[in-house]
Protein backbone atom coordinates (compact mmCIF):
# COMPACT_ATOMS: atom_id res chain seq x y z
CA UNK A 1 0.00 0.00 0.00
CA UNK A 2 2.58 2.19 0.86
CA UNK A 3 4.72 1.68 -2.12
CA UNK A 4 1.79 2.68 -4.68
CA UNK A 5 0.81 5.30 -2.61
CA UNK A 6 4.52 6.50 -2.84
CA UNK A 7 4.37 6.18 -6.71
CA UNK A 8 0.84 8.10 -6.83
CA UNK A 9 -1.40 5.36 -7.07
CA UNK A 10 -3.64 6.92 -4.69
CA UNK A 11 -6.59 5.05 -5.14
CA UNK A 12 -4.69 1.32 -5.11
CA UNK A 13 -2.74 2.07 -2.45
CA UNK A 14 -5.80 3.48 -0.46
CA UNK A 15 -7.78 0.41 -0.86
CA UNK A 16 -4.18 -1.86 0.07
CA UNK A 17 -3.89 0.15 3.36
CA UNK A 18 -7.57 -0.02 4.52
CA UNK A 19 -6.83 -3.79 3.87
CA UNK A 20 -3.93 -3.80 6.31
CA UNK A 21 -6.04 -1.78 8.83
CA UNK A 22 -8.70 -4.62 8.67
CA UNK A 23 -6.08 -7.12 9.15
CA UNK A 24 -4.47 -5.59 12.18
CA UNK A 25 -7.43 -4.99 13.99
CA UNK A 26 -8.44 -8.69 13.20
CA UNK A 27 -5.71 -8.98 15.47
CA UNK A 28 -6.09 -6.42 18.11
CA UNK A 29 -3.02 -4.85 17.02
CA UNK A 30 -3.30 -1.39 18.26
CA UNK A 31 0.38 -0.05 17.36
CA UNK A 32 -0.01 -1.23 13.80
CA UNK A 33 -3.34 -0.41 13.70
CA UNK A 34 -1.74 3.30 14.44
CA UNK A 35 0.31 3.01 11.71
CA UNK A 36 -2.22 2.07 9.25
CA UNK A 37 -3.99 5.08 10.23
CA UNK A 38 -1.63 7.58 9.86
CA UNK A 39 -0.69 5.47 6.12
CA UNK A 40 -4.18 6.22 4.66
CA UNK A 41 -4.18 9.81 6.74
CA UNK A 42 -1.07 11.08 4.22
CA UNK A 43 -3.35 9.28 1.05
CA UNK A 44 -6.31 11.73 2.06
CA UNK A 45 -3.73 14.63 2.52
CA UNK A 46 -2.02 13.84 -1.27
CA UNK A 47 -5.14 13.65 -2.30
CA UNK A 48 -5.97 17.20 -0.91
CA UNK A 49 -8.88 16.09 1.12
CA UNK A 50 -7.53 17.49 4.74
CA UNK A 51 -10.69 17.10 6.26
CA UNK A 52 -10.55 13.51 6.20
CA UNK A 53 -6.81 13.32 6.71
CA UNK A 54 -7.25 15.19 10.05
CA UNK A 55 -9.65 12.51 10.97
CA UNK A 56 -7.56 9.50 9.99
CA UNK A 57 -4.69 11.00 11.91
CA UNK A 58 -7.05 11.85 15.02
CA UNK A 59 -7.71 8.08 14.80
CA UNK A 60 -3.88 7.26 14.65
CA UNK A 61 -3.29 9.27 17.94
CA UNK A 62 -6.09 7.66 19.64
CA UNK A 63 -4.31 4.17 18.98
CA UNK A 64 -0.74 5.43 20.02
CA UNK A 65 -2.37 6.64 23.17
CA UNK A 66 -4.24 3.64 24.07
CA UNK A 67 -0.89 1.55 23.63
CA UNK A 68 1.24 4.42 25.23
CA UNK A 69 3.41 4.74 22.37
CA UNK A 70 4.91 8.02 23.35
CA UNK A 71 7.08 7.83 19.62
CA UNK A 72 3.69 7.29 18.10
CA UNK A 73 1.87 9.81 19.88
CA UNK A 74 4.28 12.79 18.97
CA UNK A 75 4.59 11.57 15.25
CA UNK A 76 1.08 11.57 15.55
CA UNK A 77 0.74 15.27 16.76
CA UNK A 78 3.27 16.54 14.58
CA UNK A 79 0.98 14.98 11.08
CA UNK A 80 -2.26 16.86 12.60
CA UNK A 81 -0.39 20.00 13.36
CA UNK A 82 0.50 19.94 9.95
CA UNK A 83 -2.98 19.33 8.53
CA UNK A 84 -4.18 22.61 10.92
CA UNK A 85 -1.39 24.40 9.65
CA UNK A 86 -2.50 23.48 5.56
CA UNK A 87 -6.12 24.52 7.13
CA UNK A 88 -5.06 28.13 8.20
CA UNK A 89 -5.77 27.19 11.41
CA UNK A 90 -1.88 28.25 13.32
CA UNK A 91 -2.65 28.75 16.35
CA UNK A 92 -4.17 24.73 16.64
CA UNK A 93 -1.19 23.82 14.30
CA UNK A 94 1.57 25.44 16.94
CA UNK A 95 -0.13 23.45 19.76
CA UNK A 96 0.39 20.73 18.23
CA UNK A 97 3.90 21.39 17.11
CA UNK A 98 4.59 22.03 21.11
CA UNK A 99 3.14 19.14 22.72
CA UNK A 100 4.83 17.21 19.83
CA UNK A 101 7.97 18.86 20.83
CA UNK A 102 7.68 17.88 24.53
CA UNK A 103 7.73 14.45 23.93
CA UNK A 104 10.08 14.02 21.65
CA UNK A 105 12.62 16.68 23.82
CA UNK A 106 11.77 13.84 26.64
CA UNK A 107 12.42 10.85 24.40
CA UNK A 108 15.45 12.61 23.30
CA UNK A 109 14.20 11.82 19.65
CA UNK A 110 16.81 14.39 17.90
CA UNK A 111 15.11 13.70 14.31
CA UNK A 112 11.66 14.32 15.53
CA UNK A 113 12.87 17.47 17.85
CA UNK A 114 14.80 18.58 14.70
CA UNK A 115 11.00 18.09 12.71
CA UNK A 116 9.39 20.01 15.38
CA UNK A 117 11.32 23.06 14.96
CA UNK A 118 11.06 22.99 11.51
CA UNK A 119 7.13 23.41 12.07
CA UNK A 120 7.93 25.71 14.14
CA UNK A 121 9.96 28.12 11.73
CA UNK A 122 7.52 27.68 8.98
CA UNK A 123 4.68 29.28 10.99
CA UNK A 124 6.91 32.34 12.22
CA UNK A 125 7.71 32.47 8.64
CA UNK A 126 4.09 32.45 7.53
CA UNK A 127 3.99 35.76 10.35
CA UNK A 128 6.98 36.91 8.67
CA UNK A 129 9.05 36.77 11.74
CA UNK A 130 11.97 35.77 10.41
CA UNK A 131 14.33 36.00 12.81
CA UNK A 132 12.74 33.80 14.62
CA UNK A 133 12.00 31.54 12.33
CA UNK A 134 16.32 31.51 11.35
CA UNK A 135 16.47 30.84 14.62
CA UNK A 136 14.53 27.65 14.45
CA UNK A 137 16.06 26.77 11.76
CA UNK A 138 19.40 27.11 13.00
CA UNK A 139 18.60 24.35 15.64
CA UNK A 140 17.52 22.10 13.63
CA UNK A 141 19.99 22.22 11.15
CA UNK A 142 22.48 21.27 14.16
CA UNK A 143 19.73 18.35 15.29
CA UNK A 144 19.88 17.37 11.43
CA UNK A 145 23.89 17.47 11.16
CA UNK A 146 24.06 15.10 14.87
CA UNK A 147 22.14 12.10 13.35
CA UNK A 148 23.64 12.75 9.56
CA UNK A 149 20.09 13.12 8.08
CA UNK A 150 20.70 14.23 4.42
CA UNK A 151 17.50 14.66 3.50
CA UNK A 152 16.24 17.10 6.80
CA UNK A 153 19.26 18.75 6.15
CA UNK A 154 19.09 19.60 2.58
CA UNK A 155 15.10 20.92 2.73
CA UNK A 156 16.20 23.23 5.88
CA UNK A 157 19.29 24.30 4.28
CA UNK A 158 16.83 26.11 1.63
CA UNK A 159 14.57 27.50 4.28
CA UNK A 160 17.72 28.95 6.47
CA UNK A 161 18.53 30.55 2.85
CA UNK A 162 15.32 32.03 2.42
CA UNK A 163 15.22 33.59 5.42
CA UNK A 164 18.22 34.93 5.15
CA UNK A 165 17.04 36.47 1.90
CA UNK A 166 14.20 37.68 3.02
CA UNK A 167 16.45 39.50 5.82
CA UNK A 168 18.84 41.32 2.91
CA UNK A 169 21.88 39.53 4.15
CA UNK A 170 22.74 37.99 0.88
CA UNK A 171 26.22 36.73 1.07
CA UNK A 172 25.05 34.10 3.73
CA UNK A 173 21.90 33.42 2.42
CA UNK A 174 24.14 32.33 -1.02
CA UNK A 175 26.79 29.99 0.93
CA UNK A 176 23.54 28.02 2.88
CA UNK A 177 21.71 28.37 -0.86
CA UNK A 178 25.15 26.69 -2.13
CA UNK A 179 24.42 24.21 0.22
CA UNK A 180 21.57 22.63 -0.28
CA UNK A 181 22.38 22.78 -3.62
CA UNK A 182 25.44 20.52 -3.51
CA UNK A 183 24.24 18.11 -1.10
CA UNK A 184 20.35 17.82 -2.62
CA UNK A 185 22.65 17.06 -6.08
CA UNK A 186 24.99 14.53 -4.40
CA UNK A 187 21.91 12.28 -2.73
CA UNK A 188 19.31 12.97 -5.68
CA UNK A 189 16.94 15.51 -3.53
CA UNK A 190 15.42 16.87 -6.63
CA UNK A 191 12.49 18.39 -5.46
CA UNK A 192 15.07 20.22 -2.58
CA UNK A 193 17.35 20.79 -5.57
CA UNK A 194 15.13 22.74 -7.73
CA UNK A 195 14.05 24.70 -4.49
CA UNK A 196 18.05 25.67 -3.87
CA UNK A 197 18.03 26.90 -7.78
CA UNK A 198 15.18 28.96 -6.95
CA UNK A 199 17.00 30.15 -4.10
CA UNK A 200 20.07 30.88 -6.04
CA UNK A 201 17.84 33.03 -8.46
CA UNK A 202 16.83 35.10 -6.26
CA UNK A 203 19.70 35.48 -4.32
CA UNK A 204 22.16 35.98 -7.35
CA UNK A 205 19.21 38.64 -9.32
CA UNK A 206 19.14 41.05 -6.35
CA UNK A 207 23.44 40.49 -6.13
CA UNK A 208 23.31 42.26 -9.78
CA UNK A 209 24.65 38.52 -11.04
CA UNK A 210 22.56 38.18 -13.93
CA UNK A 211 24.70 35.77 -15.28
CA UNK A 212 24.91 33.86 -12.18
CA UNK A 213 21.08 34.21 -12.28
CA UNK A 214 19.97 33.27 -16.03
CA UNK A 215 22.54 29.73 -15.61
CA UNK A 216 20.48 28.82 -12.18
CA UNK A 217 17.22 29.39 -14.21
CA UNK A 218 17.71 27.20 -16.97
CA UNK A 219 19.15 24.54 -14.79
CA UNK A 220 16.04 24.86 -12.22
CA UNK A 221 14.05 24.56 -15.75
CA UNK A 222 15.76 21.39 -16.62
CA UNK A 223 15.06 19.56 -12.99
CA UNK A 224 11.13 21.03 -13.33
CA UNK A 225 10.63 19.35 -16.62
CA UNK A 226 12.62 16.62 -15.44
CA UNK A 227 10.08 16.55 -12.18
CA UNK A 228 7.00 16.50 -14.49
CA UNK A 229 7.78 13.59 -16.05
CA UNK A 230 8.69 12.33 -12.79
CA UNK A 231 6.00 12.48 -10.40
CA UNK A 232 6.80 9.28 -8.06
CA UNK A 233 9.62 11.21 -7.23
CA UNK A 234 7.95 14.58 -6.87
CA UNK A 235 4.95 12.94 -4.75
CA UNK A 236 7.54 11.03 -2.67
CA UNK A 237 10.00 14.01 -1.72
CA UNK A 238 6.32 15.74 -0.79
CA UNK A 239 5.38 12.88 1.26
CA UNK A 240 9.20 13.20 3.60
CA UNK A 241 9.28 16.43 3.62
CA UNK A 242 5.24 17.06 5.23
CA UNK A 243 4.73 14.02 7.28
CA UNK A 244 6.17 11.81 10.32
CA UNK A 245 6.24 8.29 9.47
CA UNK A 246 6.89 5.40 11.94
CA UNK A 247 10.36 4.40 11.65
CA UNK A 248 10.28 1.67 9.17
CA UNK A 249 8.37 3.48 6.74
CA UNK A 250 10.70 6.95 7.44
CA UNK A 251 14.07 5.07 6.45
CA UNK A 252 12.43 3.42 3.21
Amino acid sequence: GRIKRDAGKLAEGLELLSQSLEIYRGINDVIQMGNAYNDISIVYAMSDDYEKSLEFFVKSLDMFEEADDQQGISYALNNIGIVYQVLDQDSLAREYFIRSLNIKEKNSDTYGIAQAYVNLANILSDYELFGEALSYYLKADSAFSIIDNKRGAARNLVYISEMLFEMQQLNQALGYAQRAYDLSEEFGFKVFQQDALQSLVNITESRGDFRSALKYQKEYQLINDSLALDKQVSLREELMAKFELDEKNREI
